[in-house]
């Protein structure tokens, strides 16, 4: 029993060591495939709308950036998105370009195999757990003199015991510090597709955000993605251009999706591979011991011999006896016939 709760315990840490290893990879995928699943269902929706209301919907959009232009013309005030206190959406900016499951868009980055959609900036929805839209900046609707901003963590906790012991849910812009000028970032409005280039990339402090000037450029469509990493913000910055002229460039991009697909099969795999090698390996060790009930163990212990202590005479075993006695009643029975 106590060699069994050894080899179970053993199992046991096992198990634990590899489950570390591999919950944030399956969680992961899991989680990018509920977002998948969101984008879908978003796409769906605006497929099923009629040209007209599509329209509509851009033209609330073009509103609301006409009435941030209103006024003294300054920089954009952008607070920080991952800090502990938020200012609520309003009921007004929250019913902008909100039809599916609150989503505005999408966004990607292929040089980094991220796609994420995006929510309005409200309690619910802050940039410490979901990408938002910062609502003192412009909505992406395609038109010059606009600087839109977005912000999302770098990886998702896990909730409760499991992120308490350093375990991740999803992986979502821990990798924007690897975008370099060139890539490109695109953006999946209602029906439409904006694409930008990446020219510029930033590390600030917290405290360095409020003198980053974030003003729109006449002209420009721009865009500026943000997250918080090992306590600093990594800023990434780009223009939008043509889809047409950047075409093949998004192609190329478009590989770099490939390997970690294959990351993630060796990732899973060979923990589960040598998991059961294992276990295989401690079942033989287990089948090649030979086990006895506790009577077979105490039987064979009376018929062990037992060896005298220094100064005693051996005592004679049965078998011993037996033959002596044997021995004696022939003696006796030849004896007699000469007699």
């Amino acid at each position: 029993m106590k060699k069994f709760l050894i080899v179970l315990a053993i199992l046991l840490v096992i198990a634990a060591g590899v489950g570390y290893l591999v919950y944030p990879v399956v969680s992961n995928q899991v989680a990018k495939g509920n977002d998948a699943a969101l984008i879908r269902d978003y796409h769906k929706t605006v497929k099923a709308m009629d040209s007209a209301a599509i329209n509509e919907e851009l033209q609330k959009a073009v509103t609301y950036n006409n009435e941030l232009n209103e006024g003294e013309d300054k920089k954009f005030e952008v607070g920080n998105p991952f800090a502990a206190s938020i200012n609520p959406g309003t009921h007004y900016y929250e019913s902008i370009l909100s039809f599916s499951n609150g989503i505005i868009g999408e966004m990607g980055i292929p040089a980094i195999s991220v796609a994420l959609p995006i929510y309005h900036s409200t309690m619910a929805n802050r940039g410490t757990n979901t990408l938002v839209h910062q609502e003192t900046t412009h909505l992406p609707t395609g038109t010059g003199g606009t600087q839109t901003v977005l912000a999302g963590p770098g990886i998702q906790p896990a909730e409760g015991f499991f992120g308490q012991i350093g375990l991740t849910d999803e992986r979502m812009l821990e990798d924007l510090d690897r975008v370099i000028p060139g890539n490109l970032i695109y953006l999946n409005i209602l029906d439409r597709t904006f694409a930008y280039l990446v020219d510029d990339v930033k590390n600030l402090s917290t405290s360095g955000l409020a003198s980053l000037d974030l003003s729109p450029v006449e002209g420009e469509d721009r865009l500026t993605v943000m997250t918080e990493k090992k306590g600093h913000l990594v800023l990434v910055q780009a223009r939008r251009v043509a889809v047409s002229d950047i075409q093949e460039l998004l192609e190329h991009q478009d590989q770099g999706t490939i390997p970690p697909s294959w990351e993630i099969i060796m990732i899973l795999g060979l923990p589960v591979l040598l998991l059961g090698f294992v276990i295989l390996a401690i079942i033989g060790r287990i089948k090649r011991r030979k086990y006895m009930l506790p009577t077979e163990g105490r039987d064979k212990k009376k018929q062990e011999p037992v060896f005298p202590e220094d100064g005693d005479e051996p005592k004679p075993t049965d078998d011993k006896n037996k033959e002596t006695e044997a021995t004696a009643a022939e003696t006796d029975g030849t004896e007699g016939k000469r007699d």
